[in-house]
C-alpha cells in the first residue's frame, strides 16, 4: 500500500503518514542492530 492510500484509509495528511514510517523504520533498525 502506498503513501497516499495509507493517508487516506487513516484520514491523515501524507506526510504524517511519511513521517511516522520514517520514524518507525529508525526504530526497527535500532532494534535489528542491537
Amino acid at each position: 500500500m502506498d503513501e497516499r492510500s495509507t493517508a487516506e484509509l487513516l484520514g491523515v495528511p501524507e506526510g504524517v503518514v511519511k513521517s511516522r514510517l520514517n520514524r518507525a523504520r529508525s526504530s526497527f533498525r535500532k532494534a535489528w542492530t542491537r
